[in-house]
């Protein structure tokens, strides 16, 4: 693996009135063919670059307020990621396997009487009493009426 470069700049901005706003740019060149080498078999780098100011005139200053004088600036290089085959066998294997525990699941659910349909037949045979016993009072009032 490639070793990574570290670097610290220091600048000096010279003389600066109370308020007056600074801006510091940094040009950087990043090298892609040491990135790729750096990525590997990872997908993702995160490249972060932090930043400081420190007051030396007057001495003993001592920063207040909600001033800022810390910054940081992350990038986040995504590469592609890297396809790896998978083995034929364990692509058999692994459908075996899921048919294997899908019938035995199914065993247990029929032995455990899941697929029963119990309340329909005790409906079926309430339906049939009924309709014999409306039958038998139909036939009783028939007898009657004669």
């Amino acid at each position: 693996m490639n070793e990574v470069s570290c670097f610290k700049v220091i600048c000096t901005a010279g003389s600066l009135k109370s308020g007056q706003i600074v801006t510091i740019k940094l040009d950087m060149v990043l090298d892609i063919a040491t990135l790729k080498n750096l990525l590997g078999k990872k997908d993702v780098i995160l490249f972060a670059t932090h930043g400081h100011v420190v007051i030396t005139n007057p001495k003993n200053f001592i920063q207040s307020g909600n001033e800022q004088d810390r910054v940081e600036v992350a990038s986040l290089f995504i590469g592609v990621s890297q396809r790896e085959d998978i083995a034929l066998w364990i692509i058999i294997a692994s459908a075996i396997a899921g048919v294997i525990l899908l019938t035995l699941l199914f065993v247990v659910l029929v032995k455990a009487g899941f697929f029963k349909r119990t309340t329909k037949e005790e409906l079926e045979q309430l339906k049939k009493e009924m309709e014999l016993s409306a039958g038998a009072n139909h036939n009783e009032k028939e007898q009657e009426d004669e």
